[in-house]
């Protein structure tokens, strides 16, 4: 059982200023051109600006009538290809193409057994299927009890990412 008057924040991906993490790689993907759209991109991703997690956190201190565990991600949670075009824009690069899913699982799988006989790690499956896969929650709830609004949508967030140097 949950400690009485505790509160539990369970955050979607985060990124910002300081971000070393999944949107980071991502930026620098884009940006040297190596990224792709896996599949039809509609896959949704819940991100979260770092900024806007600070506002919610706030808020939550000052309340004494919140607890329980609550999911904190940015409404709406953009598609992967919503995601890449947008990351694109910020970093004003060429948008990243689309490769059905199939193709790169195909060209994983031989990859992945390449360097696992050779003691490297076989990763190039997991990140297609992580890529492939979605990763959506909802955070509305909390917003709505706290009569939150984010203040800075994901193209503001990542355009401020992009503007503190995080993609270098």
């Amino acid at each position: 059982a949950l400690i009485p008057e505790a509160v539990i924040l369970r955050l979607a991906v985060v990124y910002g200023r300081h971000d070393r993490g999944n949107v980071a790689v991502l930026l620098r993907s884009i940006k040297r051109g190596r990224a792709v759209v896996v599949g039809d991109g509609k896959n949704k991703k819940s991100l979260l600006y770092a900024e806007n997690l600070g506002d919610r956190v706030r808020l939550v201190l000052d309340r004494r009538d919140i607890e329980g565990v609550w999911n904190v991600c940015d409404e709406p949670a953009p598609t992967q290809a919503e995601l890449m075009r947008e990351i694109s824009v910020a970093l004003a690069v060429r948008r990243p193409r689309r490769i059905p899913t199939a193709l790169l699982s195909a060209i994983a799988w031989p990859v992945d057994r390449a360097l696992d006989l050779v003691g490297g790690e076989p990763v190039w499956g997991d990140r297609v299927a992580k890529l492939a896969a979605t990763t959506h929650f909802s955070g509305r709830a909390l917003d709505t009890r706290l009569c939150y609004t984010p203040r800075f949508s994901l193209a503001q967030g990542l355009a401020r990412t992009v503007a503190q140097g995080v993609h270098v």
